[in-house]
């Protein structure tokens, strides 16, 4: 599965691969892209993370991952994954405070969202 990561706010997109690339259960079910640049927008091509899992089921503990960073950061920060089908937006004040059953509960609800036909 493609999977794009796009984060705005107060944080940097290299620091959620540095947390992604961290953890060696999901490190080693991903593949990742170079992002190319959109002609039509500003910025640095590494403003998207671009990866692809190798197995469906590590969607779920990829997404929890990036869960987790957004709930450990301060300020505003919003992390937009997409599919080839569907995107979700998820923010850090929807993430702060949530406990550990509660995020892996939402973790299981986005996965099931961008899997579904």
């Amino acid at each position: 599965m493609d999977l794009s990561l796009c984060v705005e706010g107060d944080a940097e997109s290299q620091s959620l691969k540095e947390w992604l690339a961290a953890d060696d259960d999901i490190r080693r079910h991903i593949r990742w892209r170079t992002a190319s640049q959109d002609p039509d927008k500003l910025g640095p091509a590494s403003d998207v993370l671009q990866l692809v899992l190798d197995r469906a089921d590590a969607l779920t503990p990829t997404i929890l991952a990036v869960l987790i960073w957004l709930r450990s950061l301060r300020g505003t920060i919003t992390v937009e994954v997409k599919n080839q089908k569907r995107s979700i937006k998820i923010t850090s004040q929807r993430v702060r405070g949530l406990s550990a059953d509660r995020i892996n509960e939402l973790a299981k609800e986005v996965s099931r969202s961008l899997d579904e036909e």
